[in-house]
């Protein structure tokens, strides 16, 4: 199986820090910050190849990167050839691009590179192995309002299954959130190009998990334990608080 990791977008709401750096590759307590998420992919026995799909601005560094990586797993580091925030691709984009460069055709994992988080997959892996069908991992974060607002909301029902997925809603229907953890089938994967002909937002991921969600079975793996969004500098300083 192979695993995507997003990283093609510029973080411009980190600048001056990414102005000539990608967020994942910063500092978090003496690692890259995409180490912290990788470890935990690499802990998937059935993850045989990382992919990390970038920008032609901070391919490079990506690349070096990876060169001196002592991951399990086969690294491959893919160049979405866009060089600034305005022609990017947009993390579905992206996803579409990594995946015909890498002729992806079977389930996959996909991973946001700036999310940090200290809890094992293989449990939500299990329970995408015994599904079929999408897989989300989220988290309840009734204790936050102000980060559900900020974040990709999950309705679910008895059963598991997403009934809704909303982007940054004004009025949630739920506190629980998606962490940029995606389990995706081989069925899925087929539908990234339906939603890109039908000129859908290509910007972000839970656009495309919300269009699963009315044209398919999509469920939610709850999980539980320290994670992060690093979107701005607070939430850097913030992770390197909790992830010590």
């Amino acid at each position: 199986m192979k695993c995507v990791m997003l990283a093609g977008g510029y973080a411009t709401r980190l600048w001056p820090l990414t102005k000539n750096q990608p967020k994942a590759l910063l500092d978090l307590n003496g690692k890259a910050m995409i180490d912290f998420p990788l470890r935990k992919v690499e802990e998937l026995e059935e993850v045989d190849e990382v992919i990390v799909i970038t920008n032609e601005k901070f391919y490079k560094g990506f690349r070096d990167w990876a060169e001196k990586s002592e991951s399990r797993a086969k690294i491959t580091v893919i160049n979405d050839k866009t060089i600034e925030n305005e022609s990017k691709l947009g993390a579905i984009g992206d996803l579409q691009y990594a995946i015909k460069e890498a002729g992806i055709n079977k389930d996959m994992v996909v991973v946001n590179a700036d999310n940090i988080f200290d809890f094992s997959l293989k449990t939500a892996m299990d329970y995408f192995k015994g599904k079929k069908k999408t897989v989300l991992a989220v988290m309840d974060l009734a204790q936050d309002m102000g980060s559900v607002k900020k974040s990709g909301v999950v309705e679910m029902n008895e059963q598991g299954r997403v009934v809704s997925f909303e982007e940054k809603p004004e009025e949630p229907k739920s506190t629980m959130v998606s962490l940029g953890i995606y389990f995706y089938p081989a069925e899925a994967i087929k539908k990234i190009d339906e939603y890109i002909r039908q000129g859908k937002n290509p910007d972000k991921i839970g656009h495309f998990n919300q269009f699963l969600v009315e044209t398919d079975e999509v469920y939610g793996y709850v999980e539980s334990g320290q994670w992060e969004d690093i979107g701005t500098i607070e939430g850097l300083e913030e992770a390197r608080r909790k992830f010590k």
